[in-house]
């Protein structure tokens, strides 16, 4: 899997269609090389683009997986990450973005993989939490 960075062009093109409002959401999500998933405010994963499974070595089980589409998880330092302390529980509990976080994927055949995760709560109307979105990023 190459490795991705986050690019203007990546914000720009997402911003843009957007701003046309005649946009598909899952086909601007699908269109991306990077993993990308998202959670119910409970941070139960609901959906998760292609580049997922790949990522993870698995399907995610949509409406089953919380908190992450990564079999398991550890610190840098190979400590056990249970999922409820990941970044993206982290985020939303605090209700605000995680940057700067670096955590280890274990797949289910053994591999692991260290990425960077983004996740960024979504908020509705009057500031309601509805979910989260998260972007991982192989480090």
């Amino acid at each position: 899997m190459p490795r991705l960075a986050i690019t203007d062009d990546m914000l720009t093109s997402a911003a843009a269609a957007v701003a046309l409002k005649d946009y598909d959401p899952r086909a601007v999500l699908e269109a991306q090389e990077a993993p990308i998933y998202l959670t119910d405010e409970e941070g139960v994963v609901v959906y998760a683009n292609d580049a997922c499974e790949p990522f993870a070595g698995r399907a995610p089980a949509l409406g089953k997986d919380r908190w992450c589409v990564t079999w398991k998880l550890y610190t840098n330092d190979g400590k056990f990450l249970p999922h409820d302390e990941c970044p993206l529980a982290v985020a939303i509990r605090e209700r605000k973005p995680i940057r700067g976080a670096s955590t280890v994927a274990e797949r289910p055949d053994g591999t692991r993989v260290p990425f960077k995760p983004f996740p960024t709560p979504i908020f509705g109307r009057g500031g309601r939490l509805v979910g989260a979105v998260n972007i991982l990023m192989l480090a």
